[in-house]
């Protein structure tokens, strides 16, 4: 049941924000760990709708915010500048990353994102009956080691693995993912870090002030000093200038999906394989 009111995340409640591409499985998740009642409302100032729910661990009660389905923390949508601006506004305690275990690397573009923000995520690799039935292996183990976060597999349309999500979340962390930019462009970051008054979101905001991102322009004003915020414009110029033909954004983005590619390609392989073969693997995956 849901009451479509204004409201917003009780601020006493720690607040966990549920994020993915679209089509994930993310809103039915979302379902299951807050149970009947959830609240819907548009973001302020916006058309966009988010949804609040409480999920209970143990004798904690989290808010639970799920967000439009984004396939990137760059916006080029409002859904998108939407789901950023509630993970760097809104104090958000951990991050939620659904993805599509048939497609990798579209969630891990994402991934190198949450992590540049630096947020304690927890992944949940949803879709696991589809994936093995296109014949996708994914090692979780090597996974989770590599991005340094806890992966919870799931098959949401069947309920499987939304127990083990409420026991992970408190073992979210900070994903160690690092994606290595240009000579030109790390220089800069370093400069725009020494004028971010918050550094714990000083790389992402970094990037997208030296890809142009305008958006954020409203946010930095009141924080940062004028002749500062010239000094910023000055740097995505420069930097601009160094990469010619493209934009800058071009080769961050293409970064970032180097480095999603080769991590999905190292812990997943694709093969060919009978129904028993499916489901008995299946069962081994997601033996709670």
């Amino acid at each position: 049941m849901h009451n479509h009111i204004k409201t917003k995340p009780l601020p006493h409640l720690k607040k966990v924000v549920l994020i993915g591409n679209p089509n994930v499985g993310k809103s039915l998740i979302f379902g299951y760990l807050t149970g009947r009642y959830a609240t819907v409302s548009n973001y302020p100032g916006t058309t966009v709708e988010i949804t609040l729910g409480d999920l209970k661990t143990g004798s904690e009660t989290i808010s639970l915010i799920d967000t439009p389905g984004i396939n990137s923390l760059t916006p080029i949508s409002e859904d998108e500048r939407v789901v950023r601006d509630i993970l760097l506004k809104e104090n958000i305690s951990s991050v939620i990353q659904v993805m599509d275990a048939k497609n990798l690397e579209r969630g891990l573009y994402i991934t190198t994102q949450v992590a540049e923000m630096g947020l304690p995520t927890l992944i949940v690799l949803n879709m696991m009956d589809e994936a093995q039935a296109r014949g996708v292996d994914i090692n979780i183990a090597a996974l989770s080691k590599r991005l340094g976060v806890p992966i919870v597999p799931t098959i949401a349309i069947q309920r499987k693995g939304i127990e083990r999500i409420k026991k992970e979340i408190q073992n979210s962390c900070i994903p160690q993912v690092w994606v290595p930019y240009s000579q030109t462009v790390e220089e800069s970051l370093d400069e725009i870090e020494e004028i971010m008054p918050n550094p714990h979101f000083s790389r992402f905001i970094g990037l997208s002030i030296l890809s142009g991102d305008r958006s954020l322009k409203e946010n930095l004003i009141s924080s940062i000093p004028k002749n500062k915020l010239s000094f910023l414009d000055q740097l995505h110029h420069f930097s601009q200038l160094s990469s010619k033909e493209y934009p800058i954004s071009y080769f961050i983005g293409l970064k970032r999906l180097e480095l999603a590619k080769d991590i999905a390609q190292k812990v997943s392989a694709t093969s060919f394989k009978s129904g028993s073969q499916v489901l008995e693997t299946l069962g081994r995956i997601l033996r709670l």
